[in-house]
């Protein structure tokens, strides 16, 4: 998730960001958001359970559980965690008119951009979906493999929405 984060250009060092979901996704950006300084990580899932439930595991001051957006607030990251996005009929996992927030990250991906990273991108909100993090992902596996090899980053991310829009037609 960092070579995700890292290719919009954003530090988490001091960021107050806002977390959708509570699952083995969330739990991931959670430890890279927090091990890379974020001041504050809000935790906003459907199951307030689940929620709180990954705060417990986690643990620390940074990260809190909210039920709704602190609609004062600004955030310097939003970023979807849910499964929202994957079908073409999901609802958007948040409506981000209702808050300040400088960037929004998804961690799915599609052919083209997903609903909500268009709904971002209409509001003015820089956004990203989740093909940078897919690709530094195998960019992490492939130095794991073949140490001392640069990754093609640039083909393998090219392999990527090639192989995505084939799926989509």
């Amino acid at each position: 998730m960092g070579f995700a984060l890292e290719r919009l250009g954003f530090d988490p060092r001091g960021a107050r960001v806002l977390l959708l979901g509570a699952g083995g996704a969330a739990r991931g950006a959670v430890h890279a958001l927090l091990e890379g300084g974020a001041s504050s990580v809000e935790v906003l899932n459907r199951t307030a359970a689940r929620a709180h439930a990954l705060r417990a595991a986690v643990g620390g001051e940074a990260l809190r559980v909210v039920e709704t957006p602190d609609p004062g607030a600004a955030y310097d990251l939003v970023l979807n965690a849910t499964s929202l996005g994957l079908s073409a009929s999901d609802p958007l996992p948040l409506a981000l008119d209702r808050g300040r927030f400088a960037l929004a990250c998804d961690m799915v991906y599609s052919a083209g951009e997903t609903p909500w990273v268009r709904h971002a991108r209409s509001l003015g909100i820089r956004a990203r979906d989740g093909l940078e993090m897919l690709v530094g992902q195998a960019a992490l596996s492939l130095k794991c493999w073949f140490p001392g090899r640069a990754p093609p980053v640039e083909a393998m991310r090219a392999a990527a929405v090639e192989a995505l829009d084939t799926r989509a037609r």
